[in-house]
């Protein structure tokens, strides 16, 4: 999918944040050099129960504002 949204639009994801809640989320986010951010709504607690490894690199946040939040802090720098 990641893939097909580059091809319409013309340009590489590499390096744009991408929210996600399952780890498949995170992990294709992972493959096409995105930065993951995983949500605890939705599936996201579930996800965060498995401890699987690819999580410690990658930031939690509460929901979807706070990671709007975080992404329009990022741009203030």
């Amino acid at each position: 999918m990641l893939q097909s949204i580059e091809k319409a639009l013309g340009c590489s994801l590499q390096g744009a944040p991408m929210v996600g809640d399952t780890l498949g989320d995170l992990k294709a986010a992972l493959r096409q050099g995105m930065r993951p951010h995983l949500v605890r709504s939705g599936k996201g607690e579930r996800t965060l129960s498995t401890q699987d490894p690819v999580l410690q690199s990658i930031p939690v946040h509460v929901n979807l504002l706070a990671l709007v939040r975080h992404l329009l802090a990022e741009e203030n720098l």
